[in-house]
């Protein structure tokens, strides 16, 4: 790539993210916004980049989102007495669909302990409480069906944005 400079759009590309998170990369290594264009210099980037290309710490092995990750899972069927969720005896199906799922490799651990998996859920605060803790059983089940056949552990992550 000869161009001195990296726009949003070629951006959202080369790293396979969406709009909204390019800009926030963007900015994070130094971009700056042009008239209507966010723009980031291509040298600066490669600057910051080659540190974190060149770390043998860890890895990022695999990364999906979207669609394909979206499934339904059974759940024990609750309701609320006296403030705590009680059992009702029968299941039922929740939506499952994290915002991402991803691989870290950890090449200097030992074998069994060089992959961590994780289900990303970022919380834009725009859902309500109900609705959250509906995902979060929806992810328990989920990470307990997959430890029950001995798939590996996955952790989630919540982060606000």
């Amino acid at each position: 790539m000869d161009a001195p400079v990296i726009d949003r759009a070629t951006f959202e590309k080369l790293f396979g993210v969406r709009r909204r998170r390019a800009i926030q990369l963007l900015h994070f290594f130094g971009g700056y916004q042009a008239d209507r264009t966010f723009l980031l210099d291509r040298r600066e980037l490669l600057r910051q980049l080659e540190p974190l290309a060149a770390s043998a710490e860890f890895a990022l092995e695999q990364w999906k989102q979207g669609a394909e990750l979206w499934q339904h899972v059974e759940v024990p069927a609750v309701r609320m007495e006296d403030g705590r969720l009680v059992e009702l005896g029968s299941t039922e199906l929740l939506p499952h669909r994290p915002d991402a799922f991803f691989t870290l490799h950890f090449p200097k651990n030992p074998p069994e302990k060089q992959h961590s998996h994780f289900l990303y859920e970022a919380d834009r605060g725009t859902e309500n409480t109900t609705r959250f803790k509906m995902k979060l059983r929806g992810t328990s089940s989920s990470s307990r069906t997959a430890r029950e056949a001995r798939v590996p552990t996955t952790s989630t992550a919540s982060v606000p944005c």
